[in-house]
């Protein structure tokens, strides 16, 4: 006798409804495939540097190197391009992500669908072998299904992490026949301003002749300001005609070169497509924010770091060196430690709360040339670079230690385990003698050797953020609670204290025989650097500002919360 049949009742609701959602499911998922096939393809094929015009800019500026209209165009058609490359790229990972979620949901059904088809016997039959084996391949082939739509989506994710992975152009091809430039001589980098707090970062100006007069509101002196395209709490940085600034938020990093002369806006740069950049951005605090590290130059690039980890360099026409990703740092309140040169390397203070390390970066092509690693917790100070007859040292601040390692090789030279607290004040130096302070620490005067040892200290009116001055045997500190305090440098006798109305962020500098000390509305607190104090006046900018001031020549720069602003003598007003 021939078995009895068996059927599926696959018309219930959940049945039905699970069955629409698969249908949908793999629409969906098959429209993705063929989208993200097509976006790649174009994306492996279309080279932005390979385009028509740009072949034609290119082939037009070798004979004519000299055009700055043409080259400005190839920067131009360039940026536009490599934006839409890397949209490209977004955009692929964006649908492989969408086409995960649609293979699960898909695959979830078909589950559904299984589960929902109950098997009903025809009337008077009894159940037998050959049925159960029936429902059992109808059982295959829904997971079967399934199976395939999970081997498509793994395929198409792994083509994502191949995308992630791949080496990431930089966003602008070196120019035709680029020049290597020279190192900039010591006498060039003294009178300038090429660091946060000025050459070595020991804030003192070499050959200057600053203004003690200025004000925002009547334009006295003010010779010119411009806004500053995105916010950030980093310094000026200046060297000939140029100044240099950073700006950053959510959506970009910038490095800005103004006219010295006349203000103007030369150039921003997009510090975008770096291998490595995270494109989940780090926590930061407001009081930080993506560009609170100031830049440097050492005469020829500007080099720049955010605090997604992402450095680059720069030259001064605004075309891009290199550029790097560091590791996304691991800061509380986000990376603010400011870079140096020195000996044709950029020096890196990357104390985070894990991997911790000083590094110095070949300032030609980004390369690590050395780093050193350290056993220090998260610190906010930034270098100082300390020069010897037979060399240079570099010093950092960090809980426990202040340390120095040769500036060429990365050696240590000396550390001292005197730092608690979170450390945000860089080291000072003059006359042989480190000094270093944080709140709720001490200050301390280190005389290095081997071993270095502590000639003085104190833990009167310590600054939290604001960096100390050491110049003329004095040593000089203002805090957030608008206290500034003079010490003797050699024996830390107290010579005067000065109290404010408003606190102070920015660091002293020494510079015309004057110091001068910004506070947080943006007032200037000119003194005398004597051995008591001696006001000599008080310029206000009418604009808040949290940021130290460059010096150069006659000229005062001044970052505020919105504005650029350039100071300088009645007789170079135009």
């Amino acid at each position: 006798m021939k078995p009895a049949n068996r059927s599926f009742e696959t018309s219930g609701t959940a049945y039905q409804l699970a069955k629409g959602v698969a249908i949908a499911g793999s629409i969906f998922c098959l429209t993705i495939c063929v989208l993200m096939i097509i976006g790649v393809v174009q994306t492996k094929t279309a080279d932005p540097l390979d385009m028509p015009e740009m072949i034609e800019l290119r082939d037009s500026l070798k004979t004519q190197p000299d055009n700055e209209s043409l080259r400005e165009q190839v920067r131009l058609l360039d940026t536009v391009a490599r934006r839409a490359y890397f949209s490209s790229l977004k955009s692929t990972r964006t649908g492989a992500a969408l086409l995960l979620a649609g293979v699960i949901l898909t695959f979830a059904a078909l589950k559904i669908m299984s589960v929902a088809s109950v098997d009903v016997p025809a009337p008077g039959a009894s159940p037998d072998r050959d049925n159960e084996t029936v429902a059992g391949k109808s059982r295959v082939a829904v997971t079967a299904a399934g199976a395939i739509l999970v081997v498509v989506a793994a395929g198409m994710l792994l083509l994502k992490t191949r995308l992630d992975d791949a080496p990431v152009p930089p966003s602008e091809e070196p120019l035709p026949e680029e020049v290597t430039i020279a190192p900039s001589s010591r006498e060039d980098f003294l009178k300038n301003w090429p660091s946060f707090r000025g050459p070595d970062g020991l804030a003192i100006a070499h050959g200057t002749d600053s203004p003690t007069s200025w004000n925002g509101e009547t334009k006295e002196n003010i010779l010119w300001h411009r806004p500053v395209p995105k916010h950030g709490f980093n310094s000026a940085v200046a060297w000939g005609n140029k100044v240099f600034l950073t700006g950053a938020d959510e959506v970009s990093r910038e490095v800005y070169c103004f006219d010295a002369g006349s203000g103007k806006l030369l150039w921003r740069h997009l510090a975008e497509g770096i291998p490595g950049s995270p494109s989940k951005l780090p926590e930061v605090m407001e009081d930080t924010g993506f560009a609170a590290a100031t830049a440097a130059t050492d005469g020829r690039y500007i080099f720049a770091i955010f605090a997604t980890g992402d450095i680059v360099a720069v030259d001064f026409d605004g075309t891009r060196k290199w550029a790097r990703n560091l590791g996304v740092p691991k800061n509380p309140y986000g990376h603010a430690s400011s870079l140096i040169t020195y000996g044709g390397r950029v020096l890196v203070q990357y104390d985070q709360e894990e991997d911790q390390q000083l590094l110095a970066l070949n300032a030609d092509t980004g390369a690590t040339d050395w780093n050193v690693e350290r056993d220090v917790h998260a610190s906010w100070a930034s270098p100082i670079v300390v020069v010897r007859d037979d060399g240079a040292d570099v010093v950092l601040n960090a809980r426990p230690i202040a340390a120095a390692y040769n500036a060429l090789n990365g050696e240590v030279k000396w550390t001292m385990d005197c730092m608690s607290g979170e450390v945000a004040p860089s080291p000072a130096y003059a006359d042989g003698i480190v000094y270093v302070t944080t709140e709720y620490a001490l200050l301390a005067a280190i005389e290095p050797g081997s071993p270095a040892k502590i000639i003085w200290e104190t833990d009167e009116e310590l600054p939290d953020i604001a960096s100390p001055l050491a110049v003329k045997g004095l040593l000089i500190l203002g805090n957030s609670g608008g206290v500034v305090t003079c010490f003797d440098s050699l024996d830390g006798k107290l010579l005067w204290q000065q109290e404010f109305d408003d606190g102070f962020h920015s660091s002293p500098v020494f510079s015309s025989g004057n110091v001068y000390l910004m506070d947080m509305e943006g007032s200037m607190h000119i003194f005398k650097a004597e051995r008591e104090y001696a006001p000599v006046n008080k310029c206000a900018l009418g604009e808040e500002s949290l940021c130290t001031a460059a010096f150069t020549g006659q000229r005062i720069f001044i970052r505020g919360k919105e504005s650029l602003y350039c100071i300088g003598k009645k007789q170079e007003q135009p």
